[in-house]
């Protein structure tokens, strides 16, 4: 794990409400005739944010990439014998990370 790029390699997990699926599915399948969707404001905005919400659900932002990326070059010089606290807890960083991005 030490020494790597980061390379997304992973699918990520997919952890959005089935039910806010169904319905924008819903109404993306009602399509008029002209193949416009018929959204009044609340539901654009409901979208919008499902859209907003599942894509930092399932990618990190930069910060997230560059502390994960410090993290592993971080561990990767540390010795786990004679600094095991500083180990565990960029050890704990990275598994958190992966945890939440990658399957």
């Amino acid at each position: 794990m030490a020494n790597k790029e980061f390379t997304p390699t992973k699918i990520p997990k997919c952890s959005i409400d089935p039910e806010a699926i169904h319905t924008a599915r819903r109404k993306l399948q009602s399509l008029s005739k002209d193949g416009k969707i018929n959204f009044n404001c609340k539901e654009r905005e409901a979208l919008l944010q499902l859209i907003s919400d599942g894509k930092k659900e399932l990618y990190p932002h930069q910060m997230a990439m560059d502390r994960y990326q410090s993290d592993l070059n971080d561990l990767a010089k540390l010795d786990k014998n004679t600094q095991p606290k500083q180990w565990e807890f960029h050890y704990r960083r990275i598994q958190e990370f992966e945890d939440k991005y990658c399957t």
